[in-house]
């Protein structure tokens, strides 16, 4: 062989070894890329993907919990004001109760005051008559059909009087009835 020949020998190798580096050259990043870098890429996504679905779980777990409380805290709130308006109601029963009996029983000390004067009065004058004219003297118990009938606290009203108590009381328990019952 030749020199020539030899030359060309080493120029194909060269030629060769440099066609051999070059595709390694352009091979190496296509390697790289394809086994490394876009699985590398594709984990993160698949990561941060992860972390959304997660992420949204728990904005809607506490979105779930807001509800809920919200839901707690309105029943508890309508609850609340059931029981005021049960409190009110039974406190406007008991006011009406307390104005009925304080009425009935102001008119029954009236009545009783009237008809105590009266027999007071009836004792002063029998006594000063008594003293006046002992010779035709009234007997003691002239007064007594004057002795106050009833009680200061219970008695019988005249009719006019107990209806409007009455009517008076129905109405206030009837308005009771409809502020704090409908």
């Amino acid at each position: 062989m030749d020199n020539k020949s030899k030359e060309n020998s080493k120029s194909k190798i060269n030629n060769t070894t440099l066609i051999i580096i070059c595709a390694i050259v352009i091979a190496l990043p296509i390697i790289y890329y394809f086994c490394y870098a876009l699985p590398q890429h594709n984990k993160a996504l698949q990561e941060i993907e992860l972390q959304k679905l997660e992420y949204q779980k728990e904005q809607d777990r506490l979105l779930e919990e807001k509800k809920a409380n919200e839901k707690r805290e309105a029943e508890l709130k309508k609850e609340q004001e059931q029981e005021k308006k049960q409190r009110d109601y039974e406190n406007c029963m008991s006011n009406a109760d307390s104005t009925y009996r304080s009425t009935r029983n102001n008119n029954c000390k009236q009545i009783y005051e009237q008809q105590n004067a009266q027999y007071q009065k009836c004792l002063t004058d029998t006594q000063e008559y008594n003293r006046k004219y002992p010779q035709e003297a009234y007997p003691d118990h002239r007064c007594d059909n004057l002795i106050p009938t009833t009680k200061q606290s219970e008695c019988m009203l005249p009719t006019a009087t107990a209806d409007y108590i009455n009517k008076q009381y129905s109405e206030e328990k009837d308005r009771c009835f409809s502020v704090y019952k409908s």
